[in-house]
């Protein structure tokens, strides 16, 4: 399921429509309306307050927030990064996904382990940033390039 889909679910199960939450949370029933169709997707602050507005946790609302690091034993045992393990985490189906420092996955999740709290918070509104830029973007259904 598309995080628009999801939007969608939680904004009709919470018996609201765009327009009410558009103007909850700031923004006109057309941005919600595209971030429905999976036209954008909202930065994770405004995924914040659709949460907050719908009264939902983010990871009900996109999947990306829906996985469980299993690193902290791994960084807290003190381990090298050459000893980090190919499996680093499970989606929220119970999938494992592979990273490793060869992978720009497992650097990643090393460097983000190292940031605290407010860090971690500005890491990920970063690399949201990143995401909205098309020099970067993936291409995709959505992105044809």
């Amino acid at each position: 399921m598309t995080t628009g889909q999801r939007i969608k679910n939680a904004r009709k199960a919470a018996r609201m429509t765009q327009k009410e939450l558009g103007e909850k949370i700031g923004v006109t029933f057309q941005a919600v309306a595209q971030w429905e169709n999976d036209l954008r997707k909202p930065k994770f602050e405004t995924l914040q307050r659709i949460a907050d507005a719908l009264n939902v946790e983010v990871k009900t609302l996109d999947e990306r927030f829906t996985t469980r690091l299993v690193l902290e034993d791994f960084f807290n045992d003190g381990l090298p990064p050459s000893r980090m393990p190919d499996y680093l985490f499970e989606n929220s189906d119970g999938a494992l996904i592979k990273a490793s420092m060869e992978t720009s996955v497992g650097q990643l999740l090393y460097s983000f382990s190292s940031l605290n709290e407010i860090g971690q918070q500005e890491a990920i509104r970063r690399v949201d940033e990143l995401t909205e830029v098309p020099k970067y973007q993936r291409k995709n259904l959505l992105n044809k390039e």
